[in-house]
């Protein structure tokens, strides 16, 4: 029957425990204050806008100046001290190199240190745990230290440490203007624009969807979701799961440490990179290079993909779907089986190295084969088919 008093504590332990750490981090008094600003961008110039730690909401403004509001969320032991340490924010406009600044001034010359403390956290499920079948939150505890204002600060989530004082920014553009987005600590959202974007973060998530124009995205840290865009797409994050779906420009994204998933990626490019973690995609055209350190690779319904190049150094290949179209294919895996399945094989010079190897495509000639190679013509043989993996097997059906 086990012991459920041991079990009950426990439990009672991990509630008061989590529930200790998220009265730790949370102020006494909290006083928060608008400050907003309207900008003109000259035709031609960007709008950078920068900001130490809080949320960062992005969407359309009908009108031809860029509006910012900037909601200062401040604590302290009573509200008197709340509002003195929000007063101390500032929001500053400037030229900078032909384009337009619009700056965050936080009191870093008294305090280097600081608290924040989401307004409408969106990731605390993802730090939950289970006991019992029960969903204890334990919180995001997490530092970030750089450079701000030209002074070395540190950004704590989860603790009690620092001051409690955050910006968030609600930033509306109008179509057409460029903007740069640089926000220290915290999420970013951005949807329903026609503008080219670059958003930076050294730790959080980005949300981006309904965009017509180039998005660069830059995290340390922090997952992204990427959808309906209608241009170009380059992502990187340090790590952090990258979620892309429906592009129609070329994509390249790079993540050091998390997985790739989504589909209906249809740009001229497709570049993924992984250095630990699952490739996973559906509907893909388009030249493909799908790299990953330590993950599998599954690539389902292509079509209309010329060239492709796919490399995981411990980990099983997959590519499924219409592959006729393919005249330059290279597939590597260090430790891994690779599979191919289609209808439709590619017109191919075949050159094929692994464990167990078995080939079963209509239109065979030429065929050599031994212990651990099989070289053979696929139909016309117009292009050229490379597979080798170092201790897996290979199947073509």
């Amino acid at each position: 029957m086990g012991h459920p008093r041991l079990f009950s504590g426990l439990l009672a332990a991990l509630v008061l425990g989590g529930t200790a750490a998220t009265a730790l981090a949370a102020p006494a008094q909290t006083f928060t204050k608008k400050l907003d600003r309207a900008v003109s961008v000259p035709t031609g110039s960007a709008v950078h806008v920068e900001n130490l730690a809080g949320h960062v909401a992005i969407h359309p403004n009908d009108g031809s100046q860029v509006q910012i509001t900037a909601t200062v969320v401040a604590g302290g032991d009573d509200m008197a001290a709340a509002r003195a340490l929000a007063d101390t924010i500032r929001l500053d406009v400037s030229q900078q190199s032909g384009n337009v600044l619009v700056h965050v001034d936080y009191p870093v010359g008294q305090h280097d240190r600081y608290r924040y403390i989401p307004t409408n956290p969106t990731r605390a499920k993802d730090h939950d745990i289970k006991v019992l079948g029960f969903r204890i939150g334990v919180g995001d505890h997490s530092s970030s230290s750089f450079d701000y204002q030209n002074e070395r600060v540190r950004v704590y989530q989860g603790s009690d440490h620092g001051v409690p004082l955050h910006v968030d920014l609600d930033v509306a553009l109008p179509a057409g203007v460029k903007a740069r987005i640089d926000n220290r600590v915290g999420r970013i959202d951005a949807g329903h624009l026609r503008n080219d974007l670059e958003l930076k973060t050294a730790s959080g998530d980005m949300a981006i969807a309904d965009l017509t124009g180039s998005l660069s995205t830059h995290s340390g840290s922090g997952d992204m979701k990427v959808a309906d865009v209608h241009g170009t797409v380059e992502a990187h994050t340090g790590s952090g799961d990258l979620e892309l779906d429906r592009i129609d420009g070329s994509t390249e994204v790079h993540t050091g440490s998390g997985d790739i998933n989504g589909g209906h990626l249809g740009g001229q490019r497709v570049e993924l990179h992984t250095g630990s973690g699952d490739v996973t995609l559906d509907k893909l055209a388009g030249n493909l290079r799908v790299e990953t350190g330590s993950g599998d690779v599954k690539l389902n319904d292509l079509a209309k993909v010329a060239k492709a190049r796919v490399e995981a150094g411990s980990g099983d290949i997959d590519l499924y779907g219409d592959l006729s179209a393919m005249q330059d294919f290279t597939l590597r895996s260090g430790s891994g089986d690779i599979t191919l399945k289609t209808g439709t094989p590619p017109a191919v010079r075949l050159d094929i190295s692994g464990s167990d190897i078995d080939v079963n495509w209509a239109g065979l000639r030429n065929v050599e084969s031994g212990r651990r190679y099989f070289r053979a013509d696929v139909g016309a043989a117009t292009g050229r088919g490379r597979i080798s993996t170092g201790s897996g097997d290979v199947t073509l059906r």
